[in-house]
């Protein structure tokens, strides 16, 4: 009886060793996320009292550690791509994503993403230094307009989405056309593609934060239409 009492403790003891073993073990495939601002794969390139700006640059097979966004976020994806990307809690996730595709997320958001196409994955991550509000079910009308006596020299504006504090839109130029715009509000301007303005160019990945009551209308001087994803806050 005396042995079988000291099996059975051995035995005990053996398991709980293997349950401690194990959770080592999950804990050390598993680490804690690290902040976003620790990710090494991406640099700021903007900066205000409003929102900082940041180019993410993964190349192929690589990819960002497990990290946190404590703030809410925008993800302007520039150059397109495919990501295996991993939720935190949720098992990885092929995805596919076309030039321009803009994600919001809010406060909180724990993930990582890996790069499974051939080319650079390239993205803008704007992080918000104060709530922008949920996404709303309720969104502009867009618009197509073009010069004065052509079909050609026109403008497209999408409205992707809006929350309480901003509406994102997808707006494309063609050469030679006017875009003009009478919003009140101030606009952080991501290129998706490189452009050339009357009054100034870009390169896809560029942002450039355009207060109000500068330029109402910007003309596509270039040869090749224009592309970029304005966050237009209200």
């Amino acid at each position: 009886m005396r042995g079988q009492k000291r099996r059975a403790g051995s035995e005990a003891i053996a398991a709980m060793l293997l349950a401690l073993l194990q959770c080592a073990i999950a804990a050390a495939q598993d680490p804690a996320p690290i902040s976003s601002l620790e990710v090494k794969l991406r640099k700021q390139i903007f900066k205000n009292e409003r929102l900082s700006a940041y180019l993410l640059e993964i190349p192929p097979g690589q990819a960002s550690l497990m990290h946190r966004h404590e703030t809410d976020m925008l993800g302007i994806f520039v150059s397109g791509g495919e990501t295996r990307s991993t939720i935190s809690g949720n098992p990885p996730k092929d995805e596919t994503f076309a030039v321009g595709t803009v994600r919001f997320r809010p406060a909180g958001f724990t993930h990582s993403t890996e790069n499974i196409g051939a080319n650079m994955f390239r993205a803008v991550v704007v992080e918000f230094n104060s709530s922008m509000g949920a996404i709303e079910t309720d969104k502009p009308d867009g618009a197509h307009y073009c010069n004065s006596g052509t079909e050609s020299a026109c403008v497209d504006v999408k409205y992707l989405f809006c929350t309480a504090r901003f509406c994102v839109q997808d707006v494309r130029i063609a050469p030679q056309a006017v875009w003009r715009n009478d919003n009140a509000g101030d606009r952080l301007r991501v290129a998706i593609s490189d452009y050339q303005f009357s009054t100034h160019s870009g390169k896809s990945g560029e942002v450039e934060y355009i207060s109000h009551g500068f330029a109402k209308h910007w003309t596509n001087t270039g040869d090749k239409p224009a592309r970029v994803a304005d966050v237009v806050f209200r």
